[in-house]
């Protein structure tokens, strides 16, 4: 789920144990129940014309790996997510 910092906070019972890709420029979100933090809005980046939104990535490589991992054998990509 991509939310506010506030966001997060007011929904915080609802969306518990997803994972959260939480916007907060102003300052660190307040808690660790993140994956990603959006931290800068118009940041710049080489190669690239424009603002650029900068992120934060929690748990690194490892992390990455494991979000971009196949699905296990077991879950056919034909079976839907939500009946």
């Amino acid at each position: 789920l991509y939310v506010t910092d506030e966001a997060a906070r007011v929904y915080a019972a609802q969306i518990a144990g997803r994972p959260h890709w939480v916007r907060s420029l102003a300052r660190w979100p307040g808690h660790d129940d993140w994956i990603y933090w959006q931290y800068h809005d118009s940041g710049r980046v080489d190669g690239i014309s424009g603002d650029v939104d900068l992120n934060v990535l929690q748990g690194g490589q490892e992390k990455l790996a494991e979000l971009f991992a196949p699905p296990p054998e077991s879950i056919s990509r034909e079976t839907p997510l939500y009946p």
